[in-house]
């Protein structure tokens, strides 16, 4: 699908797929390709590049979903600044990352992340069909093929 559209269209597509790739990827119970520390940081990285890029195209329709949706303080070692910037946190004993402890502490975290994003998954969705079609010159049965495919 993605290979038919315009250059522009297919850029902005692509540039909220890869977020919502790796949400899908965290949903998914039977990956047990990274460790729960790092999945935790990948979740981190995600819902900052989603919400930069909610920020970029104006979407504003997504700031309450992103409020609801605990970001900053559920990595240790990574945050989200209020302009929507993944940093590493300063102070922290790196060393300790993925350690036994962190993996016990991740595990919880992602359980509550997996059933936020699940929650919320319907709400981004739409939201994302709606004004993505607005800025892109597809009508929202069109781009909700590709979106939908990778959430």
């Amino acid at each position: 699908m993605l290979q038919n559209l315009k250059d522009r269209d297919s850029l902005v597509i692509r540039f909220f797929q890869l977020p919502l790739s790796l949400w899908t990827m965290l949903l998914d119970q039977s990956n047990g390709i990274l460790s729960p520390a790092c999945q935790r940081s990948v979740y981190v990285l995600s819902a900052g590049m989603l919400a930069f890029a909610c920020k970029i195209y104006q979407i504003p329709d997504l700031n309450d979903v992103f409020a609801s949706l605990p970001m900053s303080n559920v990595d240790p070692f990574l945050s989200i600044s209020d302009d929507y910037r993944v940093y590493a946190k300063i102070h922290v004993d790196v060393r300790e990352y993925d350690t036994a402890a962190d993996n016990q502490f991740a595990c919880s975290v992602l359980s509550e992340l997996q059933n936020k994003i699940r929650e919320c998954q319907s709400i981004i969705r739409d939201a994302m069909v709606h004004n993505l079609a607005n800025i892109t010159e597809l009508d929202a049965g069109e781009l909700a093929t590709p979106i939908v495919r990778e959430i």
